[in-house]
């Protein structure tokens, strides 16, 4: 059973955890803690610890044995810059050649093939769709926190056009300029152009990378 679900089903079953220096203190109701749930308590015991001291090492008392942290909206600072998460955290750190196995972008690609496509239409779509969504104007700063960008500069597809080309030379210009091994070398983080979208045009159906 992984942590989120036994977390879960131990809610529902009325079990409380508490943290007591390096001991999981558990109150549960006579009969629920089976033989199974007590091995999946120890398997993930170093790790409820953690969750626990997070959550109350800022507490002023202890009345209770653990807390949900509340999530308050605040549109007013939403453009300063705020914390990475701790598993954005870790692949910003491993990104960088610091760590063993390190040197290597946490990213996402994507190859589509489609025809009779209106890239102006495509282009003013991609670019909605950045106005939209706050997190595709992300970057990262240097000091590892992240910041929404008001504005960013108009995005524009960059297309490469072999229609017409020799097979030897398409495949050429496709190896040479596939995004893939730019990914895995990374992308500038602290740059509103942290995302890349290239169009091939071919005389068969065109491919979106």
């Amino acid at each position: 059973m992984d942590l989120h679900s036994l977390l879960t089903h131990l809610s529902n079953q009325g079990v409380k955890l508490a943290a007591n220096g390096n001991s999981l203190d558990v109150d549960a109701p006579k009969g629920v803690i089976t033989p199974n749930l007590r091995s999946s308590l120890a398997e993930h015991k170093a790790e409820i610890l953690l969750l626990l001291h997070q959550n109350t090492k800022d507490a002023p008392c202890r009345d209770a044995p653990w807390r949900v942290s509340t999530i308050v909206p605040a549109p007013d600072q939403r453009y300063e810059p705020f914390p990475l998460t701790d598993m954005q955290h870790a692949f910003w750190v491993g990104r960088s050649g610091v760590l063993e196995l390190g040197n290597v972008a946490n990213h996402g690609y994507y190859e589509i093939e489609g025809k009779d496509l209106n890239l102006d239409q495509l282009n003013q779509t991609l670019q909605q769709l950045i106005e939209r969504h706050d997190m595709l104007r992300a970057i990262v700063l240097p000091d590892g926190q992240q910041q929404i960008l008001q504005t960013v500069p108009a995005y524009q597809i960059e297309v490469l056009d072999l229609r017409g080309k020799d097979a030897e030379i398409v495949t050429e210009k496709i190896k040479a300029t596939n995004i893939r091994h730019e990914s895995s070398a990374g992308i500038q983080m602290d740059k509103a152009s942290a995302k890349k979208v290239k169009i091939t045009r071919l005389a068969a159906p065109h491919r979106i990378t």
